[in-house]
């Protein structure tokens, strides 16, 4: 299972993004924020994936990135845009973004399989740790549970 926090501030957009994700048991939208300021009040180190818009009032996305990179190296960035200028894009992934997303060409049923392909492809087993930063007790659960007894 993944985290992910939305930062977006289209009221619409926040909406519809957390039902999209919502719609996979293994998407957990955890927090939904309108800027990049009320994110970095409330966000916690268990998110695995920021999606946030690259415009925002006051801060900006790619500024809240820049920010989140330094005190949460493990999470993943995909930015949201509605700007098809690549300037915007090769600056989003030099602050870190692993995708680029133009929100008009969204496909609601491909996304929560996008964000848990990009988790798995860096190795984020879900609550902000790559795989191999897991504690004992997360590793032990996580073979108790495949192996079909209780939890530890």
């Amino acid at each position: 299972m993944i985290r992910v926090a939305i930062v977006e501030d289209e009221t619409l957009v926040r909406i519809g993004l957390k039902a999209c994700l919502e719609e996979n048991p293994e998407v957990v939208v955890t927090d939904v924020y309108a800027t990049a300021e009320e994110a970095e009040e409330g966000m916690e180190s268990s998110i695995d994936i920021l999606m946030t818009d690259i415009r925002l009032p006051g801060k900006s996305g790619l500024d809240l990135m820049k920010d989140c990179r330094r005190k949460y190296p493990q999470m993943l960035f995909v930015v949201l845009s509605c700007y098809e200028d690549f300037s915007y894009a090769q600056k989003a992934m030099e602050f870190g973004a692993t995708r680029y997303l133009l929100k008009q060409e969204l496909d609601e049923e491909e996304l929560p399989d996008l964000l848990l392909r990009l988790a798995k492809e860096k190795g984020i087993q879900g609550g902000g740790q790559p795989e191999t930063e897991m504690g004992w007790r997360t590793y032990a659960n996580k073979l108790v549970e495949e192996n079909g007894f209780c939890r530890v």
